[in-house]
């Protein structure tokens, strides 16, 4: 059971996730992988939430032998928008003929058809992108500070007399690469990064980093309330 492309935190219980981003939300959900990470981890991209929501459910209907189709029904329920994106149901559905018996119900329905269509239903009573939001903001803004920390920390090592120019260049090329290595979203605002950086502006360069990984607005990050 291996996911493609691993996931970080790893995808170890897939049940367990399950159970949290449906009875807590989704904003439970991130807090719940964010213990499972370093504070000053960068593996974890928070805007690939959608991806990896959409392989747990995908995990669990493996785990089940492919025969639990509530599992597919709960899946559209919670994420329509990723269902008709398309993803693994759209796979399953295509690999099932609806003529095969386990997959028909005592009142001659598709199981597989009649979970589908139960999910939207479901998912027609919620908003997933509304309720996403707000855990996306919090977790944006924790994670904010705590990389804005770090940031100053690296910045007081570059506070010495005889540093030279060109060795202070150097540092900072170096930082911003490890930056982007462990978060490659961040390569597109690298040459701002290390013009916010050379200027000491630490705030301003976590902003742009918190901005860029969770894919929000950078004056959403300033605000008081999500």
């Amino acid at each position: 059971m291996q996911s493609d492309p691993p996931f970080w935190p790893r995808i170890t219980n897939p049940s367990t996730e399950r159970q949290i981003f449906e009875s807590k939300g989704p904003v439970a959900w991130i807090e719940w992988l964010q213990e499972g990470t370093k504070p000053d981890s960068f593996a974890y991209h928070p805007i690939d939430e959608a991806k990896r929501i959409a392989e747990v459910y995908r995990l669990c209907f493996e785990l089940s032998g492919q025969k639990n189709v509530s599992i597919i029904g709960d899946f559209v329920a919670h994420c329509p928008h990723l269902v008709l994106s398309g993803t693994w149901v759209a796979q399953v559905a295509k690999q099932r003929s609806i003529t095969r018996p386990e997959e028909t119900n005592q009142t001659g329905e598709n199981r597989l058809l009649e979970a589908i269509g139960r999910g939207f239903r479901r998912a027609a009573s919620f908003s997933w992108e509304r309720k996403l939001k707000p855990s996306r903001l919090r977790a944006a803004r924790e994670f904010r500070s705590k990389i804005n920390e770090e940031l100053k920390s690296f910045v007081e090592t570059l506070r010495r007399r005889d540093a030279e120019r060109d060795w202070l260049a150097a540092q900072i090329k170096a930082k911003v690469s490890e930056l982007v290595r462990h978060n490659p979203r961040l390569s597109s605002v690298a040459d701002k990064l290390t013009k916010k950086l050379s200027a000491r502006r630490t705030y301003d360069a976590s902003i742009l980093i918190a901005a860029t990984i969770f894919d929000i607005r950078e004056r959403d990050l300033e605000a008081k309330s999500i």
